[in-house]
C-alpha cells in the first residue's frame, strides 16, 4: 500500500491500480475545482482514505470515474463503505492526522484489508490505530 498526504490530479487514463491509504485535508482546489482529488479522463481506485476540509468541493471529476471504497469523504461519495463524518484527527492544523480514539474512521476500514496491530479491522487514513503507517 501506498502513503500520500498530496493532492491527487489524474489526467488522461491515470488508473492507480494499487491501493491507497491517502489523506487531503484543508486544502484548495487544484485546477479548476476539486480540493481534495481532480479527475480529467482517468479512473483510479482509492480505498481507506481520508479527503476532508477541502475547497471548492473534494472530488471533482472533468471525466472518468474513480471506484471509491471504505473511505471518509466530506459531502458523501456513493461506494461501498464510505463514510461522511469528520474524522476527529489529532491536530489536523498542524499536520497531526492520527486519528483520536472517538474517531468514527477506526475499524471503519475495508474488512477484506490488512488489519491494524491490535488485530482490529483497518482504519480508514493514513495512520491506522498503533501509528504504524501501512
Amino acid at each position: 500500500m501506498a502513503f500520500a498526504r498530496a493532492p491527487l490530479t489524474c489526467a488522461a487514463s491515470c488508473a492507480h491500480e494499487r491501493r491507497t491509504r491517502w489523506i487531503r485535508y484543508g486544502r484548495g482546489p487544484l485546477h479548476n475545482g476539486g480540493g481534495g482529488m481532480y479527475l480529467n479522463y482517468s479512473d483510479p481506485i482509492m480505498t481507506n482514505s481520508i479527503i476532508w476540509d477541502n475547497s471548492p468541493q473534494s472530488i471533482y471529476t472533468s471525466s472518468g470515474t474513480p471506484l471509491i471504497t471504505y473511505s471518509d469523504i466530506e459531502g458523501g461519495w456513493e461506494g461501498e463503505g464510505n463514510i461522511d463524518a469528520d474524522p476527529l484527527f489529532v491536530d489536523a492544523i498542524n499536520g497531526d492526522y492520527h486519528l483520536t480514539s472517538t474517531s468514527p474512521c477506526i475499524d471503519a476500514g475495508d474488512p477484506g484489508d490488512v488489519g491494524d496491530l491490535d488485530g482490529s479491522q483497518a482504519d480508514m487514513g493514513a495512520w491506522p490505530t498503533g501509528g504504524r503507517i501501512l
